[in-house]
């Protein structure tokens, strides 16, 4: 577990060297009060302890990047949550000053010790020890760790063994820093044992190997942990969950779901804090909860009859990918009972995938752009505590399912996956245990991985899909200058709609060259309407932040509408960049796993190849006048953005950061980074952008960065951070963006007056 993984070696190993080890007691309020984004309550209980530590003024303050824990020997996966690893950096930002000359970090992952070692003897290094003294202080502390975790399983075997037939016995669940520590779990642990209950905490329990692809799929490596002891707990008569959360937790609002899918029947209590919990309240469930126990044991144990249900599934072999129905035939995609739904991305580029798709003899359909309709189908199926994209996603596939005219066709649902930090990589097991629940069958969802490139499709499917990705997400800022600039709009998107659908079916039945022949002749065409002002004349603003809300229309409240309607052009970051992200992290080894040098090169070789792509369909959307030919430089937003946060903090945290503090004031007025309710990686962003803009552009700056230093006071960096659940902003939120659209317009003047 984190806590008792980083709190005995890292004490441990410290000790070694001989130094003193100096905690925090307390959390001192003035330091939570400086958070720089709506953080949960343990990163916000996080910054309190900090700054009770900068009060006590040590030498230095060690804050881990703990990108993993040791494995609990299932799937391999041992991931920690984004907040958890983004610790060292937020903090940085917000403590700048205070911290960053005391701040000593690394990366831990616990699963590789041979890797943790050479963390823990860099560590030493900065402490001023030897390498080989730094060493044996690690190898005596990792033996402690080792006995420790032992030591635990010894404890839980001999409490479980010591138990009556007919004692109850409650399991503690959750995260460390929610379920072990007395700020976390609010004495909750002391609540049952002073009513005469044994208190097991789950990760002292001999937890065996679950079945079924939530737990196959978990990498979070606590949440795998917690799934396999529901499994445990379910089984065992004498064994009650009480599941230890925090308000807006991202991980749990899915391992919840499945830990009460495992659960079924059997009765457990989840208990959900804030900083505004009352322990009267706590009490109260406590005391509800054993009556509840009291009469589950008095009725007996429900039968539960096991469900016949096979559901589809994709099979991926030799033979390429296949779908095996529900009655096991086994069907390629290119089969005509086949048919292929791919949720919105954004219409035009769902358009151009499903239409790359058709190419290889798919029948594929994209889903339109999700309603209030769809949202709210997302919200019957799913807790409400997920992200906004899974219940969207998964309120379209939904309502496709009722509308669709036959039921007889095999459905293919595309969800691609990761393997973490963030919630996405769990989209496709919450909609899988949907469709199980509803028992309907022939539909299968096929579940690819950035981690491999999307490897198991036809080998020119990567090339054609980003061809299309990338002629997508120009067209759409072509979009949005069409209605910011043009003298007749509703004329020209005519003609731009006609692009649309003669490009689609270029991308569906034509060779490259014909594409981008046809994309020249339609900017051409866009090129001879009138204009009010040229595209370098224009305000114009950034849309950034998580990849799918950006490009949605009901998730952003029709922001680029908006603007345009004011005259602002919004440039809204590309989804093809998430390609070029993945391609340079496989190339630089940054993926939690190991990969071989051959998929490094071949991710190398692909890059390259797009980034030539992207000039040659650049090119041709600049002839409309409506695009200015941005691109997307991803080492260099890597390399910049490490000063900032590790890049092995895997996720868009990074890309949102650098690509903010490249684009504002260079080549945008200002920047948006709009995210989910509770997306991890927004919201750490948010917080290094709020804190350190002005800063972090004097450095970020190619050309100017002396330039914005000095005229810090006088010019703004117009910047601001939105969370979406898919409702109409607030009044307080309009507020704000008229507000940011007049620094961005004043930015604007000030440029324009000092080029002058």
């Amino acid at each position: 577990p984190q806590v008792s993984a980083c709190d005995s070696i890292i004490s441990h190993f410290v000790t070694n060297l001989e130094l003193q080890v100096v905690t925090s007691d307390a959390v001192e309020v003035s330091g939570v009060e400086e958070a720089g984004a709506p953080f949960c309550l343990p990163v916000l209980q996080s910054h309190g302890l900090i700054k009770d530590l900068l009060i006590k003024d040590p030498d230095l303050i060690f804050v881990p990047h703990v990108r993993s824990t040791v494995s609990s020997g299932q799937n391999g996966m041992n991931s920690t949550c984004p907040l958890v690893q983004g610790e060292p950096y937020y903090l940085k930002a917000t403590f700048h000053d205070a911290l960053a000359p005391k701040l000593v970090t690394e990366v831990l992952e616990f699963d590789k010790p041979a890797q943790l070692r050479k963390a823990f003897v860099s560590m030493g290094s900065k402490l001023g020890f030897s390498g080989r003294k730094s060493g044996e202080a690690f190898e005596r502390a990792w033996l402690v760790f080792q006995a420790l975790g032992e030591e635990f399983k010894q404890q839980g075997q001999q409490v479980l063994q010591g138990l009556d037939t007919e004692e109850t016995a409650i399991v503690l669940l959750g995260r460390a820093y929610n379920a072990f520590t007395s700020l976390g779990n609010m004495g909750v642990p002391q609540k049952f044992a002073s009513r005469g209950y044994t208190v097991i905490p789950f990760d002292h329990l001999p937890l065996a190997q679950a079945e079924g692809e939530a737990v196959d799929r978990m990498y979070w490596a606590s949440g795998e942990g917690i799934l396999r002891a529901a499994e445990l707990i379910r089984d065992n008569p004498n064994l009650f969950g009480v599941y230890v959360t925090n308000f807006s937790c991202g991980p749990d609002s899915f391992i919840i779901e499945q830990f009460r899918n495992i659960m079924g029947q059997k009765p457990f209590l989840t208990l959900e804090f804030d900083s505004h919990t009352a322990d009267a309240g706590v009490d109260t469930r406590v005391d509800a909860f054993l009556d509840v126990i009291k009469g589950y044991t008095s009725i007996g144990r429900p039968r539960i009859e096991p469900s016949d249900f096979t559901a589809a599934r994709i099979d991926i072999g030799e033979q390429g990918v296949r779908v095996v129905t529900s009655d096991g035939r086994k069907l390629p995609l290119t089969d005509p009972k086949v048919h292929m739904v791919v949720p919105s991305m954004g219409e035009t580029v769902s358009a151009f995938f499903a239409a790359s798709m058709r190419y290889f003899g798919v029948r594929t359909t994209a889903l339109p752009a999700p309603g209030p309709g769809d949202l709210t189908a997302g919200r019957n199926v799913t807790s409400c505590k997920e992200c906004l994209p899974y219940t969207l996603t998964t309120g379209s596939f939904l309502r496709y399912l009722e509308d669709r005219e036959s039921d007889d066709e095999v459905l293919v649902f595309f969800m691609p996956e990761a393997n973490g930090p963030c919630r996405f990589g769990q989209f496709g097991v919450g909609i899988k245990q949907i469709v199980s629940k509803k028992n309907i069958k022939d539909v299968a969802l096929l579940s690819l991985s950035s981690e491999t490139g999307y490897a198991g499709l036809p080998p020119d499917f990567t090339s054609r899909v980003v061809h299309g990705m990338i002629i997508a997400d120009g067209l759409d800022d072509v979009y949005s200058a069409i209605l910011a600039l043009a003298e007749d709009p509703e004329s020209v998107l005519v003609e731009y709609r006609s692009a649309i659908e003669r490009i689609a079916k270029c991308l569906e039945q034509s060779s490259y060259a014909e594409i981008l022949s046809v994309l020249r002749e339609e900017m051409v065409s866009l090129s001879r309407f009138e204009k009010k002002m040229n595209l370098d004349e224009a305000t114009k603003v950034s849309l950034t932040g998580e990849i799918y809300v950006r490009k949605d229309g009901l998730s952003c409240q029709n922001l680029v509408e908006k603007f345009a309607a004011k005259g602002v052009v919004t440039r809204t970051t590309p989804i093809y960049e998430w390609f070029l992200y993945t391609l340079e992290s496989l190339f630089r080894n940054l993926a939690p796993a190991s990969i071989t040098s051959r998929v490094r090169m071949e991710a190398m070789i692909k890059a390259r190849y797009i980034t030539r792509l992207e000039k040659k369909v650049h090119d041709r959307l600049k002839i409309s006048g409506y695009f200015d030919g941005h691109s997307v430089d991803m080492g260099y937003l890597l390399e910049r953005g490490k000063a900032l946060i590790d890049p092995r903090l895997s996720g868009e945290a990074i890309l949102t950061v650098s690509g903010a503090l490249k684009e504002v004031g260079d080549e945008t007025h200002g920047v948006i980074s709009i995210g989910p309710f509770g997306c991890m990686p927004s919201r750490i962003a948010e917080s290094i952008l709020t804190h350190r803009r002005y800063e972090e552009k004097y450095r970020f700056s190619k050309d100017n960065g002396a330039f914005w230093y000095e005229n810090r006071e006088e010019m703004p960096l117009p910047f601001l951070a939105l969370e979406t659940d898919g409702s109409a902003f607030p009044q307080l939120i309009e507020a704000q963006l008229e507000s940011f659209l007049m620094s961005a317009e004043a930015l604007k003047r000030e440029l324009g007056a000092d080029s002058k």
